[in-house]
């Protein structure tokens, strides 16, 4: 159990870390360019090394905190960070596609299009990992393996 200075600490480094600036556009936009390149390239390693770079753990956090508090300025701000995110993910891919009209898919990106059952339990695990982490400092350094994950 946190105590009370150590839980609104928390809900500050969290809501901090949730909206959508500058910093958060370019690294954004930079893990896309990662993410899209490995995904042309079949690079696992650098699929999830823009996994690493993409700043959407903040967003993602701040809109579980917002739920649990009835925060709906936190929500709004975490909403628009998470669908700003996934827009420059959306584009930066697309023209990616566009710029290369004849590639066939590899099989990094047909393996990341058939989601099951498994995957919806990795990403609900990998949610309370994270959630757990950025609540406790002594386990923070475990968030680069939540996001792999």
């Amino acid at each position: 159990m946190l105590e009370r200075e150590d839980r609104v600490a928390l809900a500050e480094r969290v809501s901090n870390s949730s909206s959508a600036d500058a910093d958060f556009i370019m690294m954004m936009t930079l893990a896309a360019v990662l993410a899209s390149l490995g995904l042309m390239q079949g690079s696992t390693a650098v699929v999830i090394g823009a996994m690493l770079v993409a700043p959407l753990m903040g967003p993602l956090l701040g809109a579980g905190l917002s739920v649990t508090q009835g925060n709906l300025k936190l929500f709004r701000d975490s909403f628009i960070s998470i669908a700003l995110g996934v827009g420059i993910g959306f584009v930066v891919s697309l023209i990616f596609g566009f710029l290369n009209p004849g590639y066939e898919p590899s099989l990094e990106m047909e393996a990341r299009g058939n989601p099951d059952v498994l995957d919806l339990g990795i990403a609900l695990a990998s949610g309370m990992a994270a959630a757990y982490a950025q609540g406790r400092p002594n386990v923070a350094s475990t968030l680069a393996g939540v996001a792999i994950a």
